[in-house]
């Protein structure tokens, strides 16, 4: 049995779909982000729950992560965000995922198999308004379009770009705003008719309404998450994800002891310390060492010592003081989450370690048993993050006879 438990509350995942959705005007389409094995929270079962809750789409990072959703059953509108890799396009194009090629080449690929297996593929086009990442410049968006467009096998729905920095910086984020209006104009300037425009994250369909659009593409937000300080939105977000461990043992330790690698902390006096079978191979991030808080008996804990890839130690002693039963091993410890009145959140983490919240859930559950709430029938199940389909199975189609393909 794994040593940490990652409970996923999918009652807060519907509910924060809610509540997003009640954010957009009429017609506007939510296309939930569930990337990244949904952030680390488990992109199966939490693609399920916003699915349920009402989002309209799914959007992942690439092909494999959109084949893994397609072969659990999903049947929804899946968008590959990232380019698609040569070995990937065969299986992403039977799969029925929208495409979003960002070079021309990828287009000519993506219309070849399309072709090969008389099938119509819906595409994107990614625009590069000021992220620096993939998709087009915006001078070339026009010709970019005009080639998907004269691709037979192939059906431009969408045109999409992302902010750099909605939550902060208000005066990028409105030029990044304006490039993409200036290109879907000059696309309809050509008679280029694409229905569907989004560029919204989480931060910008929280405070930057106007670019919401046809479709907004929140991410972290749906997670109960947040990429800026909470009393900026007023809004009900739910965590969605706690973390938990035990005691495994605890040991009394003398004054001037050194605890862990490199003797990076010494006991201040005679103490009690907690030893906790998680670590950095769990996703409890190093850069926590001699920083980081967990929860024992609703108090906190802080870790003492460098983080060990398979351990923390923290320190008990005043939590031994207080009144009550004995500390024993097998004591719930949490990493993540609410215990009692406390709270340990991802946001806390992320501030403690120099990083983001995006950072640390998408790290736990490594090897974590994978608890889902609000199944009453599942409650106990768990799991381990799911694995990608055999890899001789899109081989042998890889390698099968073009016209045996045509046929698929």
């Amino acid at each position: 049995m794994p040593n940490v438990t990652c409970v996923v509350d999918l009652a807060a995942v519907r509910h924060n779909v809610s509540l997003v959705k009640g954010l957009l005007g009429p017609g506007v389409e939510l296309m939930a982000v569930v990337k990244a094995n949904a952030y680390g929270h488990g992109a199966v079962r939490v693609a399920k729950a916003m699915l349920e809750a009402g989002a309209d789409r799914l959007a992942v990072a690439d092909a494999e992560e959109g084949l893994q959703l397609r072969e659990s059953g999903i049947r929804a509108t899946i968008q590959v965000l990232g380019p698609v890799t040569d070995d990937s396009i065969i299986d992403a194009v039977a799969a029925g995922l929208i495409l979003s090629p960002s070079s021309i080449r990828e287009i000519d690929l993506i219309a070849r198999e399309a072709r090969a297996q008389g099938r119509i593929v819906t595409v994107h086009l990614p625009v590069d308004t000021g992220m620096g990442r993939n998709g087009f410049a915006p001078d070339e968006a026009h010709e970019a379009a005009a080639c998907m467009l004269a691709k037979k096998g192939l059906h431009l729905e969408g045109v999409f770009s992302h902010f750099a920095s909605a939550a902060d910086d208000e005066e990028y984020t409105k030029k990044q705003a304006e490039i993409f209006r200036l290109v879907c104009d000059n696309l309809r300037y050509h008679n280029i008719n694409v229905p569907i425009r989004h560029i919204a994250n989480s931060a910008a369909a929280v405070f930057h309404p106007g670019t919401h659009l046809e479709m907004v593409r929140p991410g972290i937000i749906l997670y109960g998450l947040r990429g800026w300080a909470a009393g900026r939105d007023g809004l009900d977000i739910r965590p969605v994800l706690s973390v938990k461990s035990k005691l495994a043992c605890i040991r009394s330790i003398p004054r001037g002891s050194s605890l862990g690698y490199l003797r990076s902390y010494r006991m201040p006096a005679d103490g009690i310390i907690g030893f906790v079978p998680a670590g950095y191979h769990d996703g409890y991030m190093r850069a926590l060492s001699n920083r980081g808080m967990v929860l024992v008996r609703g108090v906190r804990a802080p870790v003492v010592g460098m983080v060990s890839m398979d351990s923390i130690m923290v320190d008990l002693t005043n939590i031994a003081r207080m009144p009550g039963r004995f500390l024993s091993p097998g004591e719930e410890v949490v990493l993540i989450g609410n215990q009692g009145n406390e709270r340990i959140s991802a946001e806390e983490l992320g501030a403690l370690a120099g990083t983001i919240p995006y950072e640390i859930t998408c790290r736990m559950g490594a090897r974590a048993r994978f608890v889902y709430e609000d199944l009453a029938a599942e409650r106990d199940e768990w799991e381990q993050r799911p694995a990608p389909p055999p890899e001789e199975t899109r081989e042998d189609r890889a390698a099968a006879p073009e016209a045996e393909r045509r046929t698929a």
